[in-house]
């Protein structure tokens, strides 16, 4: 994760705080930093850049293992007597014998259980975006009622950002969530929840 900073548009990671979600979200809320506005909410956003690291080393199961990038993705190969990385930087699925088989006897288990891991991750993702379409239509119409509470509805797009941001993160990720199911289930949960109080905070902001 990563961003431009300032007229001089420097390379910037927001780690001040760690590199979690919650610790990612705060930096960015103290800074005041966003990317673009939501043209119908109105909410100022954050763009998410591919967190791999962050979503990688947040304790998932083989960090922890002491697996790197490169033993999954580049994983060993000989030529002759020679043993080397392989360059060709690509899924681990595209070749699972040789980056999974390494570790791991059986294959065919793991290769299953990526797609059991992914199939969660993605419903959870669904049910994330539809919890913040939900959110975004009901701010947008809050917005244009006469006399809507003004401090309600900033804390219904506060809610927006921060659920976006969060389902973000795991949109952004390019393993579907393999790279870290507890944490890539935990973070879309909670994306979920954060959208469904901003769709009641602008019901709230409409006076209904």
């Amino acid at each position: 994760e990563y961003y431009f900073k300032g007229d001089g548009k420097y390379l910037t990671f927001p780690w001040e705080k760690g590199t979690k979600i919650e610790n990612i979200a705060e930096y960015y809320a103290e800074y005041g930093f966003s990317d673009w506005t939501h043209p119908q909410s109105g909410t100022a956003m954050i763009k998410m850049q591919h967190p791999e690291f962050e979503f990688f080393t947040a304790d998932s199961t083989h960090y922890k293992a002491g697996v790197s990038c490169a033993d999954c993705h580049m994983p060993y190969t000989r030529d002759g007597a020679a043993k080397f990385s392989t360059h060709n930087v690509q899924s681990p699925l595209v070749n699972p014998e040789a980056a999974c088989g390494q570790c791991h006897t059986d294959v065919a288990y793991v290769v299953d259980r990526v797609a059991i891991i992914q199939a969660a991750v993605r419903q959870g993702q669904d049910h994330a975006e539809d919890a913040l379409v939900a959110a975004i239509g009901a701010i947008e119409k809050a917005a244009a009622v006469e006399g809507a509470d003004t401090a309600l509805l900033d804390e219904a797009r506060n809610l927006h950002r921060e659920a976006q941001l969060r389902w973000d993160f795991i949109a952004a990720e390019n393993s579907m969530g393999f790279h870290n199911p507890t944490e890539a289930l935990r973070i879309l949960t909670i994306a979920t929840d954060m959208a469904r109080q901003a769709e009641l905070k602008a019901f709230q902001a409409a006076g209904q």
